[in-house]
């Protein structure tokens, strides 16, 4: 089976755009993902990486897609599509309610496992992921017989949370995504 380099992330992490608009957020928003970027490079030179499973957008124009375009790697978009959310009854408001969340967030890491399944040729695989998905997807690489080294952002210093920002600037920092 493969290596799986299971890295929880916050999901604004990945996105190529901006989320903030003062330029004191933007500055945070910036460094974070350039120490993000490099966390990647290093565990993608360091270790034989040759595909980059991807959870959390639905666009092709976000972090892992890039790295895998740059570096030749295969790549895959491990989000549920919506057609398969509509599929399973999955509605769009399925966060107002604990157990339709429940339901949900179980039936995603079915999917995103399902999908590193399909990928069995892959002998070194970089899955990101939401952090909250890190312990259940770790349980489920490892049933299936994959080594899995597991990442949490939260683990290094660099990583202080999407900015939240009034007119002024940064006032802290969310850490809840």
């Amino acid at each position: 089976m493969s290596e799986v380099y299971l890295v929880g992330l916050d999901h604004f992490l990945q996105n190529e755009e901006a989320f903030c608009s003062t330029a004191a957020g933007i500055e945070s928003e910036r460094q974070q993902k350039q120490h993000f970027e490099t966390f990647l490079r290093n565990l993608i030179q360091q270790n034989e990486v040759d595909l980059i499973a991807e959870e959390g957008t639905f666009e092709p124009s976000c972090l892992g897609c890039r790295l895998a375009r740059e570096l030749k790697l295969k790549y895959a978009a491990i989000t549920m599509p919506q057609s398969e959310r509509d599929r399973l009854g999955i509605l769009n408001n399925y966060e107002d309610q604990e157990d339709t969340l429940a339901a949900a967030i179980r039936a995603f890491e079915d999917y995103m496992l399902e999908q590193v399944a399909a990928h069995e040729d892959a002998k070194g695989i970089l899955l990101l992921c939401g952090r909250l998905h890190l312990d259940p997807l770790q349980r489920g690489l490892a049933e299936r017989g994959h080594e899995v080294r597991p990442y949490n952002v939260t683990d290094y210093e660099w990583f202080q949370g999407r900015p939240m920002e009034d007119n002024g600037g940064v006032v802290g920092y969310c850490r809840q995504h």
